[in-house]
């Protein structure tokens, strides 16, 4: 399938226009939100490449145990200066703070 010549294609595990339209589309979102983070990082003044701060990402795990009577807890991994930092620039702290926070029975 071709596309401008803005975007190559290369052979890829899909069999169908839908399918590889489908992935195209979600190559160039994460191109795209890829730039964004990129861009936050440089107007935060954040000496990071795009590709380090999603590996720094990578390493915070929000962990859901499930307790007798249904109980749902959420915990959050231990964060290095780093992954906070990236969590107040990406405004993700309020997020995960409402979901650690957030213990509720399941029904």
């Amino acid at each position: 399938m071709n596309y401008d010549d803005n975007v190559s294609v290369t052979p890829m595990f899909t069999w169908t226009d839908q399918q590889i339209s489908l992935h195209m589309f979600v190559c160039v979102i994460a191109l795209l939100a890829l730039r964004i983070l990129r861009q936050k990082l440089k107007d935060s003044g954040m000496d990071m490449s795009g590709e380090r701060a999603l590996e720094t990402l990578r390493n915070v795990q929000a962990v859901g145990s499930l307790y007798e009577k249904r109980k749902m807890e959420w915990n959050l991994s231990e964060m290095d200066q780093d992954a906070e930092q990236l969590m107040n620039i990406l405004k993700l702290k309020p997020f995960f703070d409402k979901m650690v926070g957030n213990t509720k029975k399941l029904k």
